[in-house]
């Protein structure tokens, strides 16, 4: 489950064939079909809500994530793949789901001569009791995932994958900073925008993980101590009972 924060990744190539209507691109995944996009004055190709990796439900639920298993036939990429739940203020219900790790493709519909730049912009999952069942920073593991799978398939969008660019701004631009630093993202991405965030910035560090996840599961209910009891009854619970629980700042 990923909360609080939505992962959206948006692949931006920077040149592409000229525009000839809806395009089908052959990833080394499958195929996947786009739409053309014409918005002032620009044009381009959408690909969307392409899944990188399986619903993170069930027991999967706070685990890194497991990459998706290719697919048969045409994926119809021409509309916005799921919103990761979180509180109502922005998107209803009807609008989120846990299968909400996709990442969206902008292609603009020029010609390219060579290989071009692309720009990756970018959870709550980061609850940890330091288990393998929840180990803490699924989000991050959530983006390692994504800037994989840009370095793999972007060539058949006309992107260079030696050339790839990160940013963020905000808590976007507090797990940029997290990537640079990890050996993890090494030769994943070449450069980075980092806008109004840092690490190092307090309110992105939980000091007591554990006496979090323990308080979460009293708020819903889990009067519990042993840490593989809690992270079972959490991976049962509906996801939206924990969103209504996290962001409950009683006792």
């Amino acid at each position: 489950m990923r909360l609080v924060y939505v992962v959206v990744v948006s692949v931006l190539v920077l040149a592409a064939p000229a525009a000839t209507g809806d395009r089908v691109v052959e990833t080394l995944d499958g195929a996947v079909r786009g739409r053309l996009v014409r918005d002032l004055n620009v044009t381009y190709y959408a690909y969307l809500g392409i899944p990188y990796a399986e619903a993170p439900t069930g027991q999967l639920r706070f685990k890194p994530p497991v990459p998706k298993e290719p697919w048969n036939g045409t994926l119809d990429a021409t509309a916005y793949g799921p919103v990761c739940p979180q509180d109502d203020k922005y998107h209803t219900r009807s609008e989120m789901s846990e299968d909400c790790l996709s990442l969206n493709v902008y292609v603009p519909a020029r010609p390219a001569l060579a290989p071009t730049p692309v720009l990756v912009l970018g959870a709550l999952g980061f609850l940890s009791v330091h288990t393998e069942d929840a180990a803490g920073n699924a989000a991050l593991k959530d983006i390692l995932l994504a800037l994989q799978w840009v370095k793999k398939h972007i060539a058949q969008f006309g992107g260079d994958p030696d050339n790839i660019t990160i940013g963020g701004e905000s808590s976007g631009a507090v797990l940029v900073h997290y990537l640079t630093l990890s050996e993890q993202s090494t030769n994943l991405f070449h450069k980075a925008h980092i806008i109004s965030g840092s690490a190092l910035g307090y309110r992105f560090f939980n000091r007591h993980p554990i006496k979090t996840a323990l308080d979460l599961g009293k708020k819903m209910g889990y009067h519990t101590e042993d840490l593989y009891e809690l992270v079972q009854k959490l991976q049962e619970a509906d996801v939206f009972d924990i969103v209504a629980a996290q962001g409950d700042k009683t006792n």
